[in-house]
């Protein structure tokens, strides 16, 4: 069996789902890592991962982790439904324009879903 070969037990969405949501709350993983493992555990599905996003984005946005925001704002709009509009609001206003805009589209993405 060749080792990409998309039956492998690693490659599924719920196996590479958990990891990747692991490796999204790692504080000590390098911020990039982070901030890409959580937008794969957000594509895969993972149970779970629309409830730390939305801790994410309650918390506000720790000191120079705006990727990391914009990723559970992303993955909020991918998967969130029309209760998670009024955790998004509050970044509608924010100084930093990635912040603005990715809501913009979150909330977009998910009011055309209802």
């Amino acid at each position: 069996k060749h080792p990409y070969d998309s039956s492998s037990e690693f490659l599924n969405d719920q196996v590479l789902g958990a990891r990747a949501l692991i490796c999204s709350r790692n504080e000590s993983a390098p911020l990039i890592d982070r901030v890409t493992a959580l937008q794969v555990a957000g594509l895969c599905g993972e149970p779970g991962v629309l409830d730390y996003c939305r801790t994410l984005v309650a918390g506000g946005q720790a000191e120079g982790q705006t990727m990391l925001m914009v990723s559970a704002i992303a993955v909020i709009g991918n998967g969130g439904g029309t209760g998670d509009l009024d955790l998004l609001s509050r970044h509608r206003l924010s100084a930093d324009i990635r912040l603005r805009e990715s809501t913009r589209i979150a909330m977009r993405r998910i009011d055309a879903r209802s």
